[in-house]
């Protein structure tokens, strides 16, 4: 299913009133529906997503590059959206990450939302698209704290009414490998401020919260969560690099996987809003898909898990297009899988 939100109709319901697509799986019920007939509000609930009408909803989508890079470097985000809703050409995207850099941010607020990223939320929700504003640090938290709060506020004001828009907090802090509770107890209390700060003025948007060691170790939430409604955690997962492909222990990477990650979906919603792979990517993307795509695929289905696919460009690694904005092997492996059902 291309970008679509996966439905799994509550069972106390007996009847789903949607559009199906006539894929059952056994005594579960188990629906798989177009986001395009789904709008308005999502809440947590559990470890889940759901609609007003209490169905289930697994997100899944692609990231985009920098909203501002969009314009001055690409052909500007209306092509790129509109390649990724075109249904001609296989894609059906019905959620999108939108990259906010805080040097291009900062470089002058208003104008950097004028320009560059409320054009891009509009295009999106003209479309019923959900989208994730994401505060693309890759950095101390620590020592962005006034930077992210002073943007939060501003985004928080300018967002608040709309249920389209999901907040992800930082996307990637810098902090010590360690993976331990101090560090995410340390952790924690910077982003509990973050969505302290959110709450006093967008009390319904979903934040999304990453983890130390660039959105890895995740496993503290389980025992220390962010206090709030309607919070989920943000995992990022690649092959290489900062993210080992395989368990050290056993050489299983689902096992890695499930132990940072798996255990928070346990009891929150997850979404993993990078992932992705490629043969010429550097060292951190660096991968295949036998021995990475297919995997974390089987995995993530397991755990049923939201995610947006990291990253629409043929530049920007790992790329999903060549130049000609055809698919790779990646970009392709993202389209079937997103199609299943569609």
């Amino acid at each position: 299913m291309s970008f679509l939100f996966r439905f799994v109709p509550n069972i106390r319901k007996k009847i789903f009133k949607a559009f199906r697509v006539g894929l059952l799986f056994g005594g579960l019920g188990v629906s798989f529906v177009a986001v395009g007939q789904v709008t308005g509000q999502l809440q947590v609930d559990g470890p889940h997503f759901k609609d007003a009408s209490g169905n289930i909803v697994v997100l899944r989508g692609i990231s985009l590059i920098g909203v501002q890079n969009l314009k001055t470097e690409r052909k500007g985000a209306e092509f790129i959206i509109n390649l990724l809703t075109d249904s001609s050409r296989g894609w059906h995207a019905k959620m999108l990450r939108l990259p906010v850099f805080p040097g291009q941010y900062f470089a002058n607020p208003a104008r950097y939302v004028q320009n560059h990223l409320q054009p891009t939320v509009d295009l999106c929700v003209a479309k019923k698209l959900y989208c994730i504003i994401d505060w693309h640090y890759i950095d101390s938290p620590y020592k962005r704290l006034g930077e992210t709060k002073s943007f939060w506020a501003d985004m928080a004001a300018r967002y608040k009414d709309n249920p389209y828009i999901l907040f992800e907090i930082f996307n990637e802090p810098v902090t010590a490998a360690s993976g331990s509770q101090a560090e995410w107890d340390k952790w924690k209390g910077f982003a509990q401020e973050i969505v302290d700060l959110i709450r006093q003025t967008a009390r319904k948007n979903i934040i999304l919260v990453g983890g130390p060691h660039y959105s890895q170790h995740m496993r503290g939430a389980v025992s220390n969560p962010v206090t709030g409604k309607n919070i989920a955690y943000v995992a990022h997962i690649y092959p290489g690099g900062y993210y080992p492909l395989a368990n050290k222990r056993s050489g299983n990477s689902a096992d890695y996987w499930e132990y940072n990650a798996g255990v928070v979906a346990d009891q929150f919603p997850v979404v993993v809003t990078e992932w992705g792979f490629g043969s010429d990517a550097y060292n951190e993307t660096k991968g295949e898909l036998a021995t990475f795509g297919l995997p974390f695929k089987t995995w993530a289905e397991s755990r049923n898990l939201s995610w947006t696919s990291w990253v629409a460009d043929y530049a920007w690694y790992p790329v999903m297009f060549k130049r000609d904005y055809s698919p790779t092997e990646f970009g392709k492996f993202v389209r079937e899988w997103l199609e299943q059902g569609s």
